[in-house]
């Protein structure tokens, strides 16, 4: 039946693929949902045959191997429903219960999983269930939780974004502060999760009577106290199982199926109850929450290291889309990795930690009972009463026979109580000084923690170049026009020391500013005037590789963007140089499409006046910019890129619409600086349209010229070669 682990995979791969370009997907609104009803339909029937197999052949253990293999195809297949077809992308960002949607192929496949193999449980377990009896069963108690979970997250995130309580946990810190946060609500439905579990579970308080009396006395023996013993009715089929429910004493239940309670002997009906009392003395629940927090650690961790870790394995691979912080492989190499890192984590580690507080309860029932044996003995009644053979193996409990085993053992030796005592404190010990460990790594190791600002890379730059005079020396001749010198250096410097200074020039190229002058009402304030004073000192790295090629990229797109964007009069030089960064950036965006290297394709494309793929580039600037979640640092930000590309868009549409008008004057798509000119498109109306039925192009007077740069910009462009000045080489 469902386990702990395809619910936990099912939902990292919902998780994961959300934000996911689909790699097929499908056209037509109704087409996917079509195609994921033929694919549960078709489970259904694969299932009803497995089923009547099994059934025929009579071999539970061959039931078990098909739950194994079932569980691993219902996964794939979800998975590529997700990540394949964009199912979960779809669901995420077209509903408001977008998670809810999203999981919901895999629970409707579950269902009918559980629907065909009943005849398989009905012929191996004795026991007649029902088709509808064992699937509620399975519902109720594996993905119940689940569901009750997942809208409450769902509608959380509809909140946050409908009142931009979203942009509090962008970046690092505020997504580390999001998932404690996470846990904390988590937490809190935990605690009163049972109320809401016990009417959904059909649970009643159990009658009263000389059996009921003795379980409430054996409940303050233990020293547990519980807000009731519940009777589990199980409709469609027999279970003989018990469970304890909550983590508080006020909301904490325990659980009897009627089958248990009517068959078992009232000494061992008692051990069961001591078994469940253990789990809450010794407070395995919030162990086990515990090891949950420890995994989020560790997948923050994997998250942030997994590009650094596997750039250097792949390095070999072709140049675009290795992990890139926009490669569309990304989702997957990361589901990948997290399902590997969690099915390692739960199956050893959680399993280890599991059978030993397995083992602590047993312990526990044991000991209300006064005898080992008797604890052993119910454990074997259950197996035999419920159709399941003693040595069915368990990844989470050990085996009904190794469990009677280890209590035959602390009947003949019963120091081997105080030393797995010792075990499981030991291990809730480790598990806490790990998750502090881990936290601290989180924070000392995180690359982007010690991220340089324009003043720190400023001053890091000019304390390097004090140490290395022929850095500086490079640095000066280039911003004379001369970059040969500086190119020399790139190559014989270590490829570290290449990709610090590129990444350097980076922050420094950072033109974003805001003011807080009340004349200015704090607006964010670009100016990509910067990066073309500083263009020579790019173009070196047009022939020289930092070893990254993110980087490398980051590089391309600066020096072409800021060669047409950074001024109003680009050179010729300027003009061939961006004319040949061009495939380049084309070539990246086949394969890892990006807002701010479309817009750079954009002006590049105008400036070289072919305003066709103009335009088309910054439509989809446009489009992936709504689509692009990481911006959402700053609402500011994302509303000025915003409303430049929407104003290059229209100048790229008038240029594209007029562009074979004789005499045309095209209009320069809007530069993004402190009073940069303002060409507004026209509204007076073109005599003659470009083709027939298109809307009547539009035409004015040329522009005006230019303005003069303000206080502090060059006047002209420094791209002749001359003596270099004494200062300015760190500027």
């Amino acid at each position: 039946m469902i386990g702990l682990l395809p619910l936990i995979f099912a939902l990292l791969v919902a998780e994961t693929t959300a934000d996911a370009h689909p790699l097929m997907p499908l056209r037509g609104t109704w087409t996917l949902p079509l195609a994921i009803l033929a694919g549960i339909v078709l489970w259904a029937l694969v299932n009803e045959l497995a089923g009547r197999i099994i059934a025929h052949i009579g071999r539970r253990r061959l039931l078990g191997r098909w739950e194994l293999v079932a569980q691993t195809l219902m996964l794939a297949w979800f998975t590529w429903t997700c990540y394949g077809w964009g199912w979960s992308s779809r669901a995420a960002h077209g509903h408001q219960f977008g998670y809810t949607i999203a999981i919901a192929p895999w629970v409707a496949m579950q269902a009918a999983h559980w629907w065909g193999i009943t005849p398989a449980v009905r012929a191996l377990s004795g026991h007649s269930w029902t088709r509808f009896g064992l699937m509620m069963h399975q519902f109720r108690f594996g993905v119940l939780p689940m569901a009750l979970v997942l809208p409450l997250f769902d509608v959380g995130a509809w909140i946050a974004g409908r009142w931009d309580i979203e942009s509090w946990f962008t970046g690092y810190w505020g997504l580390l502060m999001g998932a404690y946060l996470a846990q904390l609500f988590m937490i809190v439905l935990l605690l009163v999760l049972p109320l809401l579990l016990m009417p959904l579970w059909g649970a009643k308080p159990m009658f009263a009577s000389e059996l009921q009396g003795r379980m409430q006395e054996a409940c303050r023996l233990m020293g547990v106290r519980v807000a009731g013993l519940m009777r589990w009715p199980v409709p469609g089929g027999r279970v003989y199982n018990a469970a304890v429910v909550g983590m508080m004493p006020r909301l904490r239940y325990v659980l009897f199926t009627d089958d248990l309670m009517r068959d078992l002997p009232p000494s061992q009906v008692l051990a069961v109850l001591g078994h469940e009392l253990g789990h809450a003395r010794h407070g395995h629940l919030w162990l086990y929450f515990l090891f949950a927090n420890t995994t989020v650690m560790i997948s923050f961790l994997i998250d942030n290291w997994l590009p650094g870790v596997l750039r250097p394995l792949l390095g070999r691979l072709p140049e675009h889309g290795v992990m890139g912080a926009d490669d569309p492989l990304a989702p997957l190499v990361k589901l990948v990795v997290g399902l590997g890192v969690m099915g390692v984590l739960f199956r050893l580690v959680f399993g280890y930690l599991s059978r030993a507080c397995e083992r602590q309860a047993d312990l526990a029932g044991a000991e209300l009972v006064g005898d080992a044996r008797i604890m052993g003995d119910a454990l074997k009644s259950v197996a035999q009463l419920s159709g399941q053979p003693e040595n069915e193996p368990s990844w989470r409990h050990y085996s009904i026979a190794e469990r009677v085993v280890f209590l035959d053992r602390v009947h003949q030796q019963p120091e081997l109580v105080g030393w797995h005592h010792h075990l499981v404190r030991s291990m809730r010990n480790g598990l806490i000084a790990l998750l502090l460990t881990l936290f601290v790594a989180v924070w000392l190791f995180d690359p982007r923690r010690d991220a340089p600002t324009v003043e720190g890379a400023r001053l890091e730059l000019a304390q390097w170049v004090d140490k290395d005079h022929d850095l500086d020396n490079a640095l000066k001749r280039a911003d004379h026009g001369d970059v040969l010198v500086l190119k020399t250096w790139l190559n014989r410097a270590e490829e570290g020391d290449r990709l610090r200074l590129a990444r350097l020039f980076l922050v420094l190229l950072d033109p974003e500013d805001v003011r807080d002058d009340k004349s200015e009402k704090g607006d964010l304030v670009i100016d990509d005037r910067i990066g073309y004073r500083s263009r020579n000192r790019l173009r070196p790295f047009i022939d020289v590789s930092t070893g990254d090629r993110d980087c490398d990229a980051e590089l391309d797109n600066a020096l072409a963007y800021c060669l047409v964007a950074g001024t109003e009069e680009p050179t010729q030089q300027d003009l061939d140089l961006a004319k040949m960064l061009l495939p380049r950036l084309e070539l990246r965006m086949s394969s890892a499409p990006s807002h701010s290297e479309y817009d750079t394709i954009g002006c590049v494309d105008t400036a070289l006046k072919n305003y066709p793929k103009a335009l088309e580039a910054f439509n989809e600037a446009s489009r992936l910019l709504a689509e692009d979640r990481t911006i959402n640092d700053d609402e500011r930000l994302r509303l000025h890129f915003n409303d430049l590309y929407r104003r290059r868009r229209e100048a790229a549409i008038y240029n594209n619409s007029n562009a074979a008008i004789p005499g045309f004057v095209p209009l320069p798509f809007p530069r993004d600086w402190p009073g940069a000119p303002v060409h507004e498109v026209p509204l007076m109306p073109q005599l003659k349209p470009p083709h027939p039925g298109a809307q009547a192009p539009l035409r004015v007077p040329p522009p005006a010229g230019p303005e003069l740069p303000p206080h502090g910009a060059p006047a002209a462009h420094p791209s002749d070669q001359g003596a270099p000045s004494d200062h300015g080489a760190t500027l």
